[in-house]
């Protein structure tokens, strides 16, 4: 449509897969707003905002014969749209219960811990079936920078999650803090997070 034409190269919300590890079984998109397969369909309040999309895909693990479930968004910084966002993700979920358990969500959530919409994405689900936030599983966490010494990080007021269904045990997580180039800038607004996982026996 002409609507997606202008949004051709979105980047918003991309997933990358590895070809030799994993096949795409199906995928797909909406939108966070009123309108959820509207293409464009903005925000949750009466003044204008940003578009935000919600990129999914279920995928089969050719190592373990898993089916799993990955999406990435970047929800909008107000409320109530993270609060309805995180309602609307959870309710387009896949119905089959064990690719939701080896699910992995990720994004620019702009949520911290103790928001409503963190507390939604990680509530028990119907069939028991919930999903944790890689930080607060993780064995070990690290930050990881360039600086004489180690910059503050306060993980009470992170708003970049990945979250995890309860297949995955998560080794370690980590937050990159480096600084680059001739001006020791950050590389981005945001800083890069990283869990390592693994599927559990």
């Amino acid at each position: 449509t002409e609507a997606d034409a202008q949004f051709s190269t979105y980047p918003d919300a991309t997933i990358l897969l590895r070809k030799s590890r994993f096949s795409v079984l199906s995928e797909g998109s909406y939108w966070l707003g009123p309108e959820p397969d509207k293409p464009l369909s903005g925000g949750y309040r009466k003044t204008p905002t940003l578009p935000r999309v919600v990129m999914w895909a279920e995928v089969k693990d050719k190592v373990t014969g898993a089916t799993m479930y990955v999406a990435n968004s970047h929800f909008d910084p107000n409320s109530p749209s993270q609060e309805i966002s995180a309602v609307e993700m959870m309710k387009r979920l896949p119905e089959d219960k064990d690719t939701r358990r080896h699910a992995i969500i990720t994004g620019d959530f702009n949520v911290a811990p103790k928001r409503d919409a963190f507390k939604t994405l990680t509530a028990a689900q119907a069939d028991g079936v919930q999903f944790g936030e890689s930080h607060d599983l993780a064995a070990k966490t690290a930050v990881v920078h360039n600086d004489a010494t180690e910059p503050a990080y306060d993980p009470a007021e992170r708003i970049d999650h990945i979250f995890v269904g309860p297949a995955w045990s998560v080794t370690q997580w980590r937050v990159d803090m480096r600084r680059f180039g001739p001006n020791n800038r950050y590389p981005s607004d945001h800083f890069l997070i990283v869990a390592d996982m693994e599927a559990k026996p």
